[in-house]
């Protein structure tokens, strides 16, 4: 019994090894000391990454068990308050459909937020209904300055959803003016291989790539999707 745990647990301690390598988490310098550390620490390293809810500090199972008991009141039932906490609580879970019906009911009653304006429209651009959450991302972003960049990264979505891909490249570009986006950076690469402007891609992508040591652990996801871009167009 005993040599079969040590199998488990070496053979755990290999696939983490080898995500580690497949996630480049080397640049997170902590995890090189832990997963080569012992199959104790390759533990650790797949309860942070396979369960992010240890980790995470939106906290889904607790998340969860919100959802359920707002579920089990009503929408119909719910004070604005809540009926936006389970708007974002679906958006969190990418349930479009559900979130924006719980923002749209919400907004009545709540006024201009922002936040949750922009959450509706980027539910619309998802449900791909992008011709419909254009003017409300045109209104968040002239009248929100800190919603500004994420309006204009969900407004370029929704041009490349309408083919209108001179319109997204030019609110990509924008996007990234406004702010140090890898987001935007890399959608602007996206754009413009989709317009068959496969050097300028490269380039951007390329540039994007090469900015992997200063990006934060959020940010990791748009260098991976980055590579995987230029690996397409090789």
């Amino acid at each position: 019994m005993m040599y079969i745990l040590q199998l488990v647990a070496y053979g755990l301690w290999l696939w983490m090894v080898v995500d580690f390598v497949q996630r480049r988490a080397w640049e997170d310098s902590l995890w090189t000391v832990v997963v080569f550390l012992s199959p104790l620490g390759a533990l650790a390293y797949f309860i942070f990454y396979y369960f992010p809810q240890v980790n995470s500090e939106s906290k889904p199972l607790a998340r969860r068990k919100e959802m359920q008991q707002l579920e089990a009141v009503g929408e119909a039932e719910l004070p604005a308050g809540q009926l936006r906490n389970l708007g974002d609580i679906y958006f969190g879970m990418d349930r479009w459909e559900d979130a924006l019906r719980c923002y749209q009911r919400a907004i009545v009653f709540c006024g201009d937020q922002y936040v949750m304006r922009l959450n509706m429209a980027i539910c619309l651009v998802n449900l791909g209904r992008g011709a419909e959450a254009i003017p409300e991302l045109d209104r968040v972003a002239e009248q929100s300055p800190q919603y500004r960049v994420p309006a204009l990264l969900a407004k370029g979505r929704a041009f490349m959803e309408l083919n209108r891909m001179d319109e997204a490249l030019g609110t990509f570009e924008a996007a990234s003016r406004g702010a140090s986006s890898y987001e935007a950076s890399y959608h602007h690469g996206l754009c413009l291989s989709k317009m068959g402007r496969n050097a300028e891609a490269k380039k951007a992508l390329c540039w994007l790539v090469d900015k992997r040591a200063l990006a934060s652990k959020r940010d990791r996801p748009w260098i991976r999707e980055a590579e995987r871009l230029l690996k397409k167009m090789r």
